[in-house]
């Protein structure tokens, strides 16, 4: 009689412990959606259609660092890396290489402040041309908009 009860209060044991445990919470997984833009061209440029284009800077780098963009394109970057970041016209300091002039030091191509982590700046491309521009906080590091 005893080894019942004690096989009884064993089961009783047993099912209050997993009762008692918390179930296993399922895995989420984070889904990374990035935006797509059709990029033809060679590998060192692209050629961007429609209204918008988009810059990443990123390690240190533009990319992509030379783009194709229609009349009156927005072209926009944003700052994922680590470091402030501040696009501006060619050539460093003055950025006046683009000929609208009433921007904060020379042109009006010209972000006129540090880009922090996630921060992003716009500019409308209202003249055809080769525009080159740089970061003004690291000039070593430049891109290239062709506007046709």
């Amino acid at each position: 009689m005893r080894k019942i009860i004690l096989f009884i209060l064993l089961i009783f044991f047993v099912l209050v412990i997993s009762g008692c445990s918390s179930p296993k919470e399922p895995e989420t997984q984070e889904q990374v959606v990035e935006p797509v833009v059709e990029k033809k061209g060679d590998e060192k440029g692209a050629s961007i259609g429609g209204d918008n284009a988009q810059i990443t800077i990123k390690n240190g780098k533009f990319v992509p660092a030379e783009i194709r963009v229609k009349l009156g394109t927005t072209v926009t970057w944003t700052n994922e890396d680590t470091v402030p970041r501040w696009p501006a016209s060619a050539v460093h300091p003055s950025h006046a290489a683009y000929p609208e002039s009433g921007g904060c030091i020379g042109s009006t191509f010209d972000a006129c402040k540090k880009l922090l982590l996630g921060e992003k700046y716009s500019f409308i491309f209202n003249q055809k041309g080769t525009w080159e521009y740089h970061d003004h906080l690291a000039a070593s590091i430049k891109g290239k908009i062709i506007v046709d």
